[in-house]
């Protein structure tokens, strides 16, 4: 007897028994005495697959909501290696690099980051330790329009056995915090100039009226 390679992967709702089936088929061929009229059969095989469609469609459904997730986050999420070779960018890198993700993948990542910032932003992310985060990282990209946006990242040095060796960069643009803090600091320093003018003018007054 002979067995033609069987057809698999056909995927079926029994609705008495309430399960979900997944049909195996395949063909056999019995000689007989006459070639011309060899038996032929047809082997069938159902294997009950309810429980795996019940997690596929939880690990769809969790896909689904993640995918909505990152899309719907304004931070730019970074999944690239220590050399900075970027493997995934999150949507929001049209708003955050002014270039879509399919346009930075291979890329390096390095490359955005303004020259005075690169080296010490490359380095700081090589020393993570496995499966820790660097909270604060402080630095310049380019935003795609020939000028610098001023950003904050936090990386992670992932550890699982699929992607180990990689980093996840969450990135957060900061430029607005930057030049509030700025206009403060240059704020506070033109009080305490004014404060010391006042304060000489009046050390004045005092010494004259002794």
């Amino acid at each position: 007897a002979s067995f033609a390679t069987p057809a698999s992967g056909l995927r079926v709702y029994d609705e008495h028994l309430a399960r979900y089936l997944k049909i195996h088929l395949s063909s056999l061929r019995q000689p007989t005495e006459n070639p011309v009229a060899d038996a032929r059969f047809c082997l069938f095989v159902a294997e009950d697959v309810s429980g795996r469609v019940g997690l596929d469609r939880k690990a769809s459904a969790s896909e689904e909501k993640l995918q909505l997730l990152v899309e719907s986050v304004s931070d730019l999420i970074v999944q690239h290696s220590p050399d900075g070779t970027i493997h995934y960018l999150s949507p929001s890198s049209e708003t955050l690099l002014g270039r879509k993700p399919d346009e930075l993948l291979g890329a390096n990542l390095f490359e955005q980051i303004h020259k005075g910032d690169r080296a010490l932003v490359a380095e700081r992310i090589q020393q993570i330790p496995a499966d820790e985060w660097i909270e604060s990282n402080t630095f310049r990209m380019n935003n795609g329009c020939g000028s610098w946006v001023w950003v904050e990242a936090r990386t992670h040095a992932v550890m699982n056995a699929v992607e180990r060796g990689k980093f996840v960069s969450i990135v957060r643009d900061v430029s607005e915090r930057r030049r509030e803090n700025e206009m403060a600091q240059e704020y506070n320093r033109k009080l305490e100039r004014e404060v010391e003018r006042k304060t000489g003018q009046l050390t004045m007054v005092v010494d004259m009226l002794k």
